[in-house]
């Protein structure tokens, strides 16, 4: 049963990186795209385990911004906060996240991880 939510998970993330790419190519994602909405930032109800800081290239505003929190968010157990000056996003985690998880997450979005650091608590 595990596998198949994997599975799963695993197809649901990859089908939304295609969206995103498909959408970006036909400019619909352009990066200032003030129409687009985001869900509002995730509380964890579980206590925080732990804290990465994932490196990024390509956020230009605050849609891009919005836009990297959003997609990290999908990840389970994970609160996120980017900083565009800083080009990086704090995930605060709730289990073990891996590195994986956040590429997956990342998939197709034009957005690239540079680096991924795990904060020592």
């Amino acid at each position: 049963m595990p596998n198949l939510v994997g599975v799963v998970l695993s197809t649901a993330i990859a089908a939304l990186g295609l969206r995103a790419a498909a959408r970006h190519l036909r400019r619909e994602n352009a990066c200032c795209d003030e129409e687009e909405i985001f869900p509002p930032p995730k509380a964890l109800t579980a206590a925080i385990i732990g804290s990465k800081v994932v490196h990024l290239r390509g956020m230009h505003c605050e849609n891009c911004q919005r836009r990297v929190e959003a997609l990290l968010e999908t990840i389970e157990g994970v609160s996120v906060r980017a900083d565009l000056a800083g080009q990086q996003a704090i995930l605060s985690m709730s289990r073990t996240i891996t590195d994986e998880e956040i590429f997956a997450a990342l998939a197709g979005s034009g957005y690239q991880v540079t680096k991924i650091k795990k904060l020592v608590t």
